[in-house]
């Protein structure tokens, strides 16, 4: 084992970076990037062996990232007994004080705690038992605001325990105090950048903007921004073993690749409001400089250059029934085809038969969630005039435009 730079040891230990389906592939990549590791790709998670400093990082810059756990030890979980015990042997006190408060989540299947709240219960006794038998003393539960949150995954007749290092959801970037009905998850609206191809030179454009949450993300991508840089807190900091050097070191690290200049990013939106509320999430961001807003309906904006990149998210379910969504989505297609050749489009929907009616050939697609919501996010290259195939670009979705289908 090495020494990092603020003169920790370098203890080897199992990441488990959770993420959402159809984002594992993705993530995957950015942890291969950030960290030099193998990794192993897991349903809705990708893990990989690092240390304190690269637990850090992934908490700090992955884009795709949910959350992250530190694994402390796995063993039989076939009865009562061997999992209290399981709990109660691990060295707790390296990790917290008696006088901190802790949170137990307990997920996956088990045939003897057919109630993963009492399963919960019973590791929180085993931890309270331990400190108790050392100091005479126990730790609080505290479910809204812990100090440490342990996670336990029953796997049958099996546990593997580890430590919540993130706190709350990593999809809280620290800037979206504000939203739009329905929006998107920062994470996912990362995500779509990234499946996007964007050369983050060219300019970008979201014409159905919201509450800004893909404007922002695709301006925090396009500088090198860290995804953690308005966070305030994670979880990690509370823990014993806590380095703040190193942690310090991790985040100025990771702007040392920072862009102070972005391409050209512009946000339209039919709604008044939207606009003001992306205003103001760009501003608690520290980005509002860097993009231009419009307050007018998708036919009205103007394409700022030959070639571009457009992604939206266009209203659905009840903001509009099904026979204004064909119609509307139609006309989507119709100011693509005829104001924005040249470009690639994205729409991201949840209804496959609206994407149909936009009247455009996909080039690429993706299968994602958007919550519980199977969803769609499809792209389109806008050819000006006919393209060499013979092709003019117009028609349905059919089987021989490229797929590439993650979920």
């Amino acid at each position: 084992m090495g020494r990092n730079k603020a003169g920790t040891t370098g203890e080897s230990f199992e990441v488990v970076v959770k993420t959402f389906h159809g984002l594992e592939e993705l993530l995957a990549k950015e942890i291969r990037v950030l960290t030099g590791k193998p990794v192993r790709i897991l349903h809705r998670a990708v893990s990989f062996r690092g240390d304190m400093a690269g637990l850090y990082r992934a908490n700090y810059q992955l884009n795709t990232a949910v959350r992250v756990l530190r694994t402390l030890c796995s063993g039989p979980a076939g009865s009562r007994e061997t999992f209290y015990g399981l709990i109660r042997q691990y060295p707790w006190e390296r990790i917290m004080s008696y006088h901190q408060s802790l949170r137990v989540d307990v997920v996956g299947s088990s045939q003897i705690f057919r109630n993963t709240r009492y399963a919960a219960l019973l590791a929180k006794d085993a931890v309270a038992d331990r400190f108790r038998e050392l100091t005479g003393q126990r730790p609080d539960v505290d479910l809204e605001n812990p100090d440490i949150r342990i996670h336990i995954l029953m796997l049958e007749d099996r546990a593997v325990v580890s430590l919540d290092s993130s706190g709350e959801s990593l999809h809280q970037r620290g800037y979206r105090a504000e939203q739009v009905d329905a929006p998107l998850n920062e994470v996912l609206a990362s995500a779509l950048v990234m499946f996007s191809g964007w050369d983050r030179r060219t300019p970008f454009i979201d014409p159905m903007c919201g509450s800004g949450t893909i404007l922002l993300e695709a301006a925090r991508l396009a500088m090198n921004i860290p995804p953690g840089y308005r966070r305030r807190a994670f979880a990690f900091e509370k823990w014993k073993n806590h380095n703040p050097d190193l942690w310090r070191e991790v985040v100025n690290r990771a702007h040392e690749n920072e862009i102070h200049e972005a391409p050209l990013l512009l946000g339209g939106d039919i709604s008044a409001a939207a606009i003001d509320i992306t205003a103001r999430n760009a501003e608690r961001a520290g980005l509002r400089r860097h993009i231009r807003l419009a307050h007018k309906p998708f036919d009205g904006l103007v394409k700022p250059a030959p070639e571009g990149t457009i992604i939206m998210n266009p209203p659905y379910g009840e903001r509009l029934k099904m026979n204004d969504q064909l119609s509307f989505y139609s006309e989507v297609g119709n100011v693509l085809k005829h104001k924005f050749t040249g470009y690639r489009a994205w729409i991201f929907s949840s209804n496959r038969e609206a994407l149909n009616a936009l009247g455009l050939k996909t080039t690429r697609r993706f299968t994602l969630y958007n919550g519980p919501l199977e969803s769609y996010f499809y792209g389109y290259d806008l050819y000006p005039g006919t393209r060499k195939s013979g092709n003019n670009g117009s028609g349905n979705d059919t089987g021989s435009s490229k797929s590439s289908k993650l979920s």
